[in-house]
């Protein structure tokens, strides 16, 4: 909500930038409930096995559809049920439940002597305690996206390349678009991570090795391309080329199960289906 404003309101100010729908005359306090938890919301209305457009019927708002929201209060531990005619989940996709590979018996995270962890552990450390805990470690970041990669940086820039920080993917991606020059969109630079250009790429052009080599320490971080891996009492274990890369901490940059934290907001199979099961999260529907 930080970035809205409405043109026949005045212009915020700085302090009220923060909270402009709280902050102006839309009496929104009343209807804010903090210590809360959503525990289950229900539809009540007709549809279509499809659920191709809204509910199924076109319509956003019909005048029969209600949806019953059953809330916990964290204080009080008791519960509300709230009758919409809406729901909007914004409750963040992409946070929450981790995606964790799964390995063997006897060849996953519980034989290794050093810390293995997913990456919501680690950016819940504020800097000066995550700088602590990678400080002097070798450390070992599995996972080729941004999170991946601005893990890998700042471990880098921490250890140096006394201690280079290892990367292990899966597949070889651009992490720049091949739509403008030498592979380098101007646009994506100036409004998202400028990481991307720190760690050097598989196939890259003799620019973008430069760049990679100018804007990270020299050797400090490594790629291992690997479709699996399993742990052993030291670090990780890569069976295609017997390669054994030792480790004290194991960062899973995997991602999130965002459909699975979704899926089961929802009492009726039906909606687990249609969230589980849809090649995208409609969430807007």
């Amino acid at each position: 909500m930080a970035g809205f404003y409405y043109r026949r309101l005045p212009h915020p100010t700085s302090d009220d930038r923060l909270y402009p729908l709280i902050r102006y005359p839309f009496n929104l306090i009343p209807h804010i409930k903090l210590q809360s938890r959503v525990k289950g919301i229900d539809y009540d209305g007709p549809s279509s096995d499809t659920w191709s457009l809204w509910n199924g019927t076109g319509e956003a708002f019909p005048p029969e559809d209600k949806w019953h929201v059953t809330v916990e209060n964290a204080q009080t531990a008791t519960t509300q049920v709230y009758t919409v005619d809406f729901v909007l989940l914004c409750v963040g996709r992409f946070k929450d439940v981790p995606s964790m590979p799964q390995f063997p018996a006897r060849k996953g995270p519980e034989v290794v002597r050093g810390r293995a962890m997913h990456s919501l552990e680690y950016v819940a450390m504020d800097h000066d305690e995550a700088e602590e805990f990678v400080k002097g470690k070798k450390v070992v970041v599995v996972g080729f996206g941004k999170s991946g990669l601005d893990i890998a940086r700042e471990c880098s820039s921490i250890n140096g390349p006394e201690n280079p920080c290892s990367i292990v993917y899966r597949r070889d991606h651009w992490k720049l678009s091949r739509w403008f020059i030498w592979g380098i969109p101007l646009v994506d630079i100036m409004f998202s991570r400028s990481t991307m250009l720190s760690v050097h790429k598989p196939g890259e052009g003799f620019l973008l090795s430069l760049l990679a080599t100018l804007l990270s320490p020299v050797g400090s971080i490594k790629l291992k391309k690997s479709p699996s891996f399993e742990f052993y009492e030291k670090g990780i274990f890569i069976s295609d080329d017997n390669t054994h890369i030792e480790a004290d901490i194991v960062n899973f940059a995997t991602g999130f199960n965002g459909v699975d934290k979704l899926a089961h907001m929802f009492g009726s199979k039906t909606f687990r289906h249609y969230i589980a099961d849809s090649p995208r999260v409609p969430l807007y529907r």
